[in-house]
């Protein structure tokens, strides 16, 4: 593989994470994956340490210094999450947008064959090492502080310590109730309103297909 700062994907089994991913995507989220342009930062001598979609340049970088798959794995995951979103989320709703990216690397994982399982969720443990306690019924409680502390992350949208408790949350629904991930592309059109549930139901009001619907509405009840 290229050396340079910024290198597009050569190395084989990462090329088959790659293909994999966009094939389980495509299926799950019910669309084509649109063509991007894939990027990696070998470099820790670079302002971006973090992986990154950008929707206007078709792009998605990541940062994988050492370019170890299930590293590549877990950032692809979560970038091509946020790629099946076509516009941006409005602010309001940026934190759920980033809960269910963080979600998408423990729900695929189990489906990609080109990676050892056991390696691969051993990463994964130590990625949601840092969860912390979220009180579930004050995000819908109106004027919610949990609810104020996400919106106002708006800047990066690197809370992940409780991106990673609220996603562990709604995992075992959405594994249950996988139509949902065809919802997830409505998040953007989502006029966000003043507390959490009523941009809920704006959400579940966008999808028309009636086993998304109930499947979106059922993972939105875990939340309960």
């Amino acid at each position: 593989m290229d050396t340079s700062e910024n290198i597009l994907i050569k190395q084989k089994p990462l090329t088959n994470v790659l293909n994999e991913l966009i094939k389980l995507y495509s299926s799950y989220f019910g669309r084509p994956v649109s063509s991007f342009k894939l990027k990696v930062s070998q470099s820790d001598k670079t302002n971006l340490l973090y992986p990154i979609t950008y929707r206007g340049r078709k792009e998605i970088i990541l940062h994988c210094p050492d370019l170890y798959a299930n590293q590549f794995y877990y950032q692809l995951s979560h970038e091509l999450c946020h790629w099946m979103i076509p516009r941006d989320v409005p602010d309001r709703l940026r934190w759920l947008e980033e809960v269910i990216a963080v979600m998408s690397p423990p729900f695929f994982a189990p489906m990609v064959k080109t990676l050892d399982q056991t390696g691969l969720f051993r990463y994964l443990n130590e990625a949601f090492k840092d969860a912390v306690p979220v009180d579930f019924p004050s995000l819908f409680v109106p004027g919610s502080e949990t609810i104020t502390a996400l919106e106002n992350n708006r800047e990066n949208f690197t809370d992940y310590s409780h991106y990673e408790t609220i996603s562990l949350k709604l995992l075992p629904t959405a594994r249950k109730y996988p139509a949902f991930w065809k919802a997830v592309p409505y998040l953007c059109d989502v006029d966000p309103a003043s507390d959490l549930m009523t941009s809920l139901e704006r959400w579940l009001a966008l999808v028309e297909d009636s086993d998304v619907h109930f499947a979106l509405s059922i993972v939105i009840r875990s939340l309960l």
